[in-house]
């Protein structure tokens, strides 16, 4: 994100970027807006799980629904970077909920 943004403005992105991530990843409406995204994701077409993340995340990050969330219009590099990690904050936290129940075997 660093690259699209000029020096003088990272702090200040960065701040707001990061409690922007903590509130979206923890809002019911992006998480199963995401969530249901990526089950009809077709990623058939992808040969790795790397691939086909990374198509996903690029798709999610020009989701128009998604960008409403998203306040910061006048920089689309910095909201295009964000939705990618809000993308796969919530994936990961999903995969890591998966993990559990099935590990401590709950249902």
């Amino acid at each position: 994100m660093e690259e699209h943004v000029p020096i003088f403005n990272q702090h200040e992105v960065n701040t707001y970027a990061d409690d922007f991530i903590v509130k979206q990843s923890q809002n019911i409406d992006v998480i199963n807006k995401i969530l249901a995204d990526f089950v009809t994701f077709d990623g058939q077409k992808y040969t790795t799980e790397s691939e086909k993340e990374e198509a996903f995340l690029e798709q999610e990050c020009h989701d128009e629904e998604l960008k409403k969330y998203f306040p910061l219009l006048d920089n689309n590099e910095v909201r295009k970077e964000c939705l990618k990690y809000l993308t796969y904050k919530i994936l990961y936290k999903q995969h890591v909920i998966t993990k559990t129940k099935k590990e401590f075997n709950i249902q």
